[in-house]
């Protein structure tokens, strides 16, 4: 994972089944999965065998050099687990290395750098890119512009979901 690759499908796909069993029929939200065409079939099956719906799927389009901007820049507190980022003025802690709430030192993720970046930009145009026209097929995705701000993408996420 810190080189910015994938983790081995099969492992996924036992812990999300494992913690679906745990939660029953209750409402989640996937953050980051599925992220290939095969994830997503196994997953399909998954909710078939436990008489789950998939419900909806969420796609931030966001250009690739504020992808890159975000990642990079990304730190987070330890402590109390706030993000920031220390290269978009919005998201930058009031004082530098600190945080805003606890003041307990930041921390940066070993794979929130340029290679890792690469490496991941490149996995999502080749495995991950495919899952807008899997998703589309079956009626279930909407798409969220994700150059705004955090306020604005999570508005805009929340109207779609009073609409549905």
């Amino acid at each position: 994972m810190s080189t910015g690759k994938l983790i081995d499908d099969s492992i996924i796909i036992e812990l999300l089944k494992n913690k679906l069993i745990e939660i029953g029929n209750k409402s989640i939200i996937l953050d980051g999965f599925p992220r290939t065409v095969v994830q997503a079939e196994a997953y399909d099956d998954m909710l078939d065998e436990l008489n789950l719906d998939l419900g909806y799927v969420i796609v931030l389009d966001v250009d690739k050099e504020l992808l890159e901007k975000r990642i990079v820049g990304r730190v987070s507190c330890p402590n109390c687990g706030n993000v920031y980022n220390e290269l978009i003025e919005e998201s930058k802690p009031m004082q530098e290395g600190l945080c805003n709430n606890c003041h307990t030192k930041l921390v940066k993720r070993a794979d929130d750098n340029s290679e890792s970046f690469k490496v991941r930009y490149e996995t999502y145009l080749n495995t991950t890119k495919p899952l807008i026209s899997y998703y589309e097929s079956k009626g279930c995705l909407y798409h969220v512009d994700g150059n705004s701000s955090k306020h604005q993408i999570f508005d805009n996420i929340v109207n779609i979901l009073e609409k549905i």
